[in-house]
């Protein structure tokens, strides 16, 4: 991690705001212009995924370094993928560094790693199948960040797996959500932010790389975002223990 000195004041004020940034920036091709935009959109808390480290696609640079000093934030990294460089991959998708997801911020922060339990893609078996070797899974990381509007915020940094299907991202996420109930208690301030891959829809159906399971066809009619808001997000504790609109 790195670690920058800031004030961080623990009294509660009710004319605070807190801007929030979710940005998927796409293995830092564009860095400068995405260094640039931090700096005009200036946020407290900063959701990143993709953020490549001495990989060869992308300069060869410490981006998550980079971007923390820049901004002068304190910062957090998990490292999904070692991306090894190899002569299948395609040079604008060359590896031989780190990739993975971020949570930066002006305020005070803590990090711990989410492990999934559940894996729809075994990179390490198949990502030469991608044109992509690589080592490593899916993680999540989760933060708690004090800051001076309030209670300490948890925040998830989420990047669910795009090579599967909507089972397998529901079944990735309620990891997320068990982490999170878990800890509403303690933290009812929370933020689940990051690049859920909800993309099995459309022409997209059609393709089996992308929609891997029965909802290809189930879910017809309707966005996979639309999909998990009635599904997922429209069941509640008070519903019951179960949710039965899972059940199909």
């Amino acid at each position: 991690f790195l670690a920058f000195n800031t004030e961080s004041p623990s009294s509660f004020n009710h004319n605070s705001t807190l801007k929030v940034l979710q940005w998927n920036v796409e293995r830092n091709y564009r860095s400068e212009l995405i260094i640039s935009t931090l700096k005009s959109l200036n946020p407290d808390i900063a959701i990143i995924q993709e953020i490549d480290i001495n990989c060869k696609r992308s300069s060869s640079k410490n981006h998550f370094k980079e971007i923390a000093e820049e901004l002068g934030w304190k910062g957090g990294f998990v490292c999904e993928f070692f991306e090894l460089e190899s002569n299948m991959r395609k040079e604008r998708d060359q590896g031989g560094g780190v990739h993975g997801n971020a949570i930066f911020t002006k305020h005070e922060i803590t990090f711990r790693v989410l492990d999934h339990k559940y894996h729809p893609m075994d990179w390490e078996k198949d990502g030469e199948k991608l044109r992509e070797p690589r080592k490593g899974k899916r993680y999540s990381l989760v933060a708690e960040v004090k800051t001076p509007a309030g209670p300490p915020i948890l925040c998830y940094c989420v990047h669910l797996e795009v090579f599967c299907g909507i089972i397998g991202r529901i079944s990735q996420f309620s990891d997320i959500l068990l982490d999170s109930a878990s800890n509403i208690k303690t933290h009812p301030y929370q933020l689940i932010f990051g690049d859920l891959n909800t993309i099995g829809h459309s022409i997209v159906r059609l393709s089996p790389k992308y929609c891997q399971d029965r909802y290809r066809f189930l879910s017809l009619g309707t966005t996979e975002p639309e999909w998990w808001n009635t599904n997922l997000f429209g069941w509640h504790t008070e519903d019951g223990e179960i949710n039965l609109k899972l059940r199909s």
